[in-house]
C-alpha cells in the first residue's frame, strides 16, 4: 500500500474548509460560535473527513493513489513540526516496511510563533531539542530581554536567517540520511527553505508567476483565503481554491523531481 507522510500545521490539517460544509447545510447564519476557537470542538466526523478529503494532502493522495498519516496539527510553531519528524524517525523506517512511501511533506508554518515563544519564555525547549539532535547550537536569544520594537524585528530577521541557512540545511540532510523517500518543503511565511536542496524545495508557481513562499501566493492570488470565499466567515485558512493550488504545485514538484 502507498502512503504519504505529511507534518505541517493547521494549513496541513484542512482547518476551516468545514465552513464549506456547514454552509451548503445552512448552520453558519446567527451561530454563535462559528467564528472564534470553540468551533473545532464542534467538528463531527463527517466534517473532518472532508477536510482530510479537500485539504492540499487529500488532493495529493488522490492524484498518487496513496493513504495519508498525518500529525493533524494545529495552531503549533515550527518547533513542534520539526521535532515530530527528527523524533519520528524511526517510526517512519518501521512504517516503511508496512507502506510504500512515496512521499514525505512538510510544510513550515510561520516562524514568528517560535520568535514570540522565546520572547516570552526567552527560550523553546522543543526546538532546543531539535538542536540537539541535529546536533547544532541553538539562536541565541540571550539579547532578548529590553528590547526596542525595531530591534525586535532586527532580531526577529536574523532568527529567520539562521533558521533558513542553518536549521533547515541540517534538518533536511538529516531525514535524507535516514529516510530514503521523497522529500519536500515549502514555507508558509518567509523563504524558510531557501537552503533546502532545488529537489526538495516547492516553489510556488500560478499563471507564470513563482513565489517562494505561500503568504506571497495569497496576496496574488482572489479568493485564496475563505475568508474571501465564504460571506460572513473570517477564516485565514486556505479555500477550497487555496488547497487546490497548493495541492498543484506539490505535484508538480513531484513529478518534476521524484518521477
Amino acid at each position: 500500500m502507498d502512503l504519504i507522510l505529511s507534518a505541517g500545521c493547521s494549513f496541513e490539517m484542512g482547518l476551516g474548509l468545514n465552513f464549506y460544509r456547514w454552509e451548503k447545510n445552512n448552520i453558519i447564519d446567527g451561530n454563535p460560535y462559528v467564528n472564534n476557537n470553540q468551533y473545532m470542538e464542534l467538528l463531527s466526523q463527517g466534517d473532518r473527513k472532508y477536510m482530510e478529503k479537500n485539504n492540499y494532502t487529500g488532493l495529493v493522495a488522490k492524484y498518487l493513489n496513496c493513504d495519508v498519516r498525518s500529525t493533524n496539527n494545529f495552531g503549533c510553531g515550527n518547533d513542534d513540526i520539526m521535532l515530530w519528524c527528527v523524533k519520528k524517525t524511526d517510526y517512519i523506517c518501521k512504517v516503511k516496511h508496512l507502506y510504500n512511501v512515496k512521499l514525505f511533506l512538510i510544510g513550515l508554518t510561520d516562524p514568528f510563533r517560535d520568535f514570540e515563544s522565546m520572547s516570552f519564555n526567552h527560550m523553546t525547549e522543543k526546538l532546543e531539542e531539535v538542536c540537539e539532535i541535529l546536533g547544532i547550537d541553538m539562536f541565541d536569544m540571550s539579547s532578548m530581554i529590553g528590547l526596542t520594537p525595531k530591534k525586535s524585528l532586527q532580531l526577529y530577521d536574523e532568527y529567520c536567517q539562521w533558521f533558513s541557512k542553518k536549521l533547515m540545511s541540517t534538518f533536511v540532510d538529516f531525514l535524507r540520511t535516514k529516510l530514503d523517500c521523497p522529500l519536500l518543503v515549502w514555507s508558509w511565511h518567509k523563504e524558510l527553505q531557501k537552503s533546502v536542496p532545488k529537489q526538495n524545495r516547492i516553489l510556488f508557481e500560478n499563471n507564470g508567476n513563482y513565489f517562494q513562499n505561500l503568504s506571497d501566493l495569497e496576496k496574488y492570488v482572489p479568493n485564496f483565503q475563505i475568508r474571501d470565499d465564504i460571506k460572513g466567515i473570517d477564516d485565514e485558512h486556505p479555500s477550497l481554491k487555496g488547497h487546490k493550488i497548493i495541492a498543484e504545485n506539490i505535484i508538480r514538484c513531484y513529478n518534476e523531481n521524484f518521477t
